[in-house]
């Protein structure tokens, strides 16, 4: 068994995360809902909807830490001639030092979670678009994401499996809280011989904390959903998707 990264895992991440229906319909609709032209899509990873990204938007800025994932998003522009769209390697913390400007910071699958919230705090002050858009997760509140459920902590757990150089490969999941954040271990089989393992942190992100930092900013909360399919917010829920307006 060999550990991976990151960056090692770029290699098989398109293989691994499916394009999700509720993110597609999500995409289209805040770009009609808010009057959108330009977008920064921060992080990228291999760049799962450029598509959706360029039909909808006139331009769009994929961003990601990984050069290797934004190797891949390179490769897939140039494929498929998405000539409004651009990229840059970026660390989260760093997006107001972005020269471009846009309308509006989109962040899916709690991708803004890497980061600490000092660190969005930080950043909120600093960044200077008409709007933000953040998919958030309380992992202390009860739910299930594509990687997570909230009934099986320190168990694993099957949530994925793909085909790679030729191997079916199975993914199963373990995650153990540990004060403000969790650490999220991926397992990867090839029928019952593991070949990989990987872990990262996410930051545990709560309602009432980040409406806080958010009441403290140039923002206003303008919506809050519940989901991708726009589903009215509940505070016994983990998952929240934020519509920040600048004021």
């Amino acid at each position: 068994m060999r550990k991976i990264d990151y960056r090692e895992r770029s290699n098989f991440y398109d293989l691994e995360v499916k394009k999700n229906k509720k993110i597609v319909n999500f995409i289209r609709r805040v770009s009609r809902d808010y009057n959108i032209n330009s977008i920064i899509n921060c992080p990228s990873a291999s760049g799962i909807y450029l598509k959706e990204f360029f039909e909808c938007f006139d331009n769009s800025i994929f961003i990601d830490i990984e050069k290797k994932m934004i190797d891949t998003v390179k490769q897939k522009i140039e494929e498929n001639k998405y000539t409004s769209i651009d990229t840059k390697i970026l660390d989260i913390k760093d997006l107001y030092k972005l020269n471009k400007k846009a309308d509006c910071i989109i962040m899916l699958n709690q991708g803004l979670q890497y980061v600490s919230l000092k660190d969005f705090k930080e950043l909120l002050n600093k960044i200077d678009v008409r709007y933000i858009i953040i998919d958030l997760f309380d992992f202390n509140k009860k739910g299930k994401l594509s990687y997570f459920n909230s009934n099986k902590e320190n168990k694993s757990f099957f949530t994925s499996k793909f085909k790679y150089n030729g191997k079916l490969i199975k993914r199963y999941n373990k995650f153990k809280k540990m004060n403000n954040k969790v650490i999220f271990e991926y397992e990867y089989f090839n029928n019952n011989t593991q070949i990989y393992s990987t872990k990262f942190i996410l930051y545990n992100y709560e309602f009432f904390e980040v409406n806080k930092i958010i009441k403290s900013s140039n923002y206003n909360l303008l919506k809050v959903f519940g989901d991708y399919n726009f589903k009215k917010f509940s505070k016994k829920s983990g998952h929240f998707i934020l519509v920040l307006r600048r004021w």
